[in-house]
């Protein structure tokens, strides 16, 4: 064979061998484009994910606007609470000393009254131990005078039944400010 025709081979072969080579790039470069739409897929769908995040985060974000809201809505009332039971504790704690106050005037007065029971119990004896005319005029006077006892008696009474009052106002009193406050604090004024 001639050079020619040796040189023709070789051309020819190269021809196939590029031609091939072509082919095989052209395969390489259709899966890669295949490798490039799968990822593109993927991307697309991260991209929808990462979307749909956003979504829930911006909701998350409002909850957590409408939460604060709320919080400060709550402190807001819880102020307005705390107000009102400093009021209420004002209150009771002046009616406390009204109380104490009322007391110490009942018990003055249930004195007074015992000093008028006894006075007249012995007024009662003094009478029953005169005799004669005296006898018949203290007769009238010892049934007025009894039932000035009973009179005194039953005032001791009532004298008594408010004292128990005052006592249950006083221990409600006491409840309240417990109830506030939790056992055994005060409140610092």
């Amino acid at each position: 064979m001639s050079t020619t025709d040796e040189r023709l081979d070789r051309i020819e072969s190269l021809v196939v061998q590029n031609a091939q080579a072509i082919a095989n790039l052209t395969e390489a470069s259709v899966h890669q484009g295949r490798r490039v739409d799968k990822l593109t897929e993927k991307v697309d769908q991260q991209g929808d994910q990462i979307t749909q995040l956003t979504k829930k985060v911006d909701q998350v974000i409002d909850r957590v606007d409408n939460l604060t809201t709320t919080v400060t809505h709550q402190g807001e009332r819880l102020d307005q609470l705390t107000g009102k039971v400093d009021q209420l504790t004002d209150t009771v704690t002046q009616q406390g000393g009204q109380i104490n106050q009322l007391t110490e005037t009942v018990t003055r007065q249930g004195e007074r009254q015992e000093t008028i029971l006894y006075e007249t119990q012995r007024l009662i004896r003094n009478i029953g131990e005169e005799s004669g005319l005296a006898n018949a005029v203290s007769q009238a006077n010892r049934a007025s005078l009894e039932m000035l006892v009973r009179m005194v008696q039953a005032v001791q009474a009532d004298i008594k039944s408010l004292q128990a009052d005052i006592k249950g106002v006083q221990v409600e009193n006491q409840r309240i400010l417990r109830h506030l406050f939790g056992d055994g604090q005060g409140r610092e004024d």
